[in-house]
């Protein structure tokens, strides 16, 4: 988490940062619901199981996250 923090607190810009070896510590069950973590990612349920991501000001698609 400290190359996340580090990203965060050195760029001059606002940013939400993540790294994939972090993301492997989370006890999230699958990587939609990981995702949903960053400001402006959210997420769509079925079966109570996250499966698409939205990310805010971008256009939807149709491809599930598993």
């Amino acid at each position: 988490m400290q190359k996340a923090l580090d990203a965060k607190r050195y760029t001059t810009e606002q940013v939400d940062a993540i790294f994939a070896e972090d993301i492997g510590k989370f006890p999230d069950l699958n990587l939609a619901e990981s995702l949903q973590r960053i400001a402006g990612v959210s997420i769509d349920r079925e079966g109570g199981e996250g499966q698409r991501i939205s990310i805010r000001g971008q256009v939807r698609t149709s491809r599930a996250c598993a």
